[in-house]
């Protein structure tokens, strides 16, 4: 007879994941506090009453009122102004302590635009490798390679949030990494601000995610076709 894991065991090996994880992120690796307070914040966002008691979530989930003006906001203007994102700014700032000056204010409220959109959280599973799963059996993924490559070309934060949000909406509740993709909204700023370039390219957003994508589609596709 197989006994059932712990309390104890089932934490360790969240832990171990979330280890995991962040070692996968470029600008969240070296702050697990500030990882930390993005996956609290949107599971106090988006999960209902019954499923963060199920979680053991610590704090209350908050009015579902804060998610739903967030994915109205139409800019990161806008954004910046919600409640919903205030609490994720003032999380931000707790976690950082004397890094707080180096937040990017645009940059996290595109963050919470796009988070507020998720659906399920799942440790681990990258955005680009969730777009790049098979759709039914068609043997196409479920965002098109055009799609995609659209979303690689976004030049301005406006038309980055636009064009994840399609792409979100595509993905049809899925679920993936609240921190994986926040990373991936933080290094896409960084890279255009030039606060951060990878001098691998293979750390790049766009190596990144092209990796992350056709090695999705390769699972179930031909180079051939």
């Amino acid at each position: 007879m197989v006994e059932s894991e712990t309390p104890e065991q089932r934490r360790d090996e969240t832990d171990t994941r979330e280890r995991a994880e962040l070692n996968r992120c470029l600008i969240l690796r070296r702050q697990p506090a500030a990882a930390g307070a993005i996956r609290l914040w949107w599971q106090r966002l988006a999960l209902t009453p019954a499923e963060a008691e199920k979680i053991g979530l610590a704090g209350r989930p908050w009015s579902p009122g804060l998610r739903a003006v967030l994915r109205r906001s139409e800019t990161p203007e806008a954004a910046a102004m919600t409640e919903g994102f205030r609490r994720l700014w003032h999380a931000q700032q707790k976690a950082v302590g004397d890094g707080a000056d180096n937040l990017n204010i645009a940059a996290w409220a595109c963050v919470a635009m796009i988070l507020a959109d998720v659906k399920g959280d799942a440790l681990g599973q990258s955005f680009a490798a969730e777009a790049g799963k098979e759709q039914g059996d068609t043997g196409e993924p479920v965002v098109s390679a055009l799609r995609f490559q659209q979303l690689q070309e976004s030049r301005s934060p406006k038309e980055l949030v636009r064009r994840l949000r399609r792409v979100l909406a595509m993905l049809r509740g899925s679920s993936l990494s609240p921190v994986l993709l926040a990373d991936d909204i933080l290094l896409w700023f960084a890279e255009r601000t030039g606060q951060r370039w990878p001098d691998d390219p293979g750390k790049r957003l766009a190596f990144r995610w092209a990796e992350a994508y056709f090695g999705q589609i390769a699972r179930y596709k031909s180079i051939d076709g």
